[in-house]
């Protein structure tokens, strides 16, 4: 709640106040390096936020071939193409990501991240 106490040249006051509605904001970060080498250090990639209801990332090579992608923004991507066990070549990489946050607001964001080993 909002209170304005005012008083004109003559000494009268007068007050009034008025409720207002903050809607909540959110936030996300997402790297733009990672270095999935086991060394215990950005080993992977993936999102960091708050007050996001929905999410989706998907990450594709140079030429367009999508590379990763998920609904769940704990799950970190590991360098590697789903369903291979050999890691992807060290290159930059583009990632388009759609959240929703907590005031049904959605957002289509798009960048890019390099892999480095």
């Amino acid at each position: 709640m909002i209170f304005q106490i005012v008083t004109n040249k003559f000494g009268c006051k007068d007050t009034t106040s008025r409720v207002l509605k903050l809607k909540q904001s959110y936030a996300i970060y997402i790297p733009n390096t990672f270095t999935p080498n086991y060394d215990g250090t950005n080993d992977g990639f993936k999102a960091k936020g708050y007050n996001i209801i929905e999410f989706h990332i998907t990450i594709f090579d140079r030429w367009g071939h999508k590379v990763f992608e998920s609904d769940d923004m704990d799950v970190a991507w590991d360098g590697h193409t789903k369903g291979s066990s050999e890691p992807i070549k060290d290159d930059v990489y583009v990632w388009k990501a759609n959240v929703v946050d907590v005031n049904n607001k959605a957002h289509d964001l798009v960048g890019h991240v390099t892999l480095l080993k």
